[in-house]
């Protein structure tokens, strides 16, 4: 019988932790919160503004160094429409600064018009290096 390792991931802190930008709130969002060593680990980082728009956002992603590695970043899918600092891993933190021409309050949903969805900012790839349980956080955001 083979020995499965995990690392767990803390979904209150991908589900829960935001952190406001002015009238935003930024967030994580993951398809699971448990993974084995040497899994590759998704996480895309949303930021809903229901109430006003933003034409900036800044911040610094903190990630269990002990736990994962930081992989790389697609920001294709981004509503970002221009980095001031595209995101790059500085002294074991992901640093990002953009602007957002034209502003932005939200994705339309053809099917709920009046209810705009969050954006998505960028999506990260860690790879689960330890087990044990860890939490990424949204700092200066």
């Amino acid at each position: 019988m083979k020995n499965i390792r995990t690392i767990s991931l803390l979904a209150f802190c991908f589900l829960l932790s935001a952190s406001t930008v002015r009238a935003a709130d930024m967030y994580f969002a993951v398809p699971r919160t448990s993974y084995g060593v040497n899994e590759e680990i998704q996480i895309a980082l949303k930021i809903s503004s229901p109430n006003e728009k933003i034409n900036a956002l800044e911040g610094t992603i903190v990630f269990p160094n002990d736990l994962v590695d930081f992989v790389e970043v697609y920001d294709n899918n981004s509503m970002v429409t221009a980095w001031v600092e595209k995101p790059a891993l500085r002294d074991g933190k992901i640093n990002f600064s953009s602007i957002i021409v034209g502003g932005f309050d939200g994705l339309i949903d053809p099917f709920e018009p009046e209810k705009k969805k969050a954006g998505t900012i960028a999506n990260f790839i860690f790879q689960a290096k330890n087990e044990g349980m860890g939490s990424f956080e949204i700092k200066n955001g």
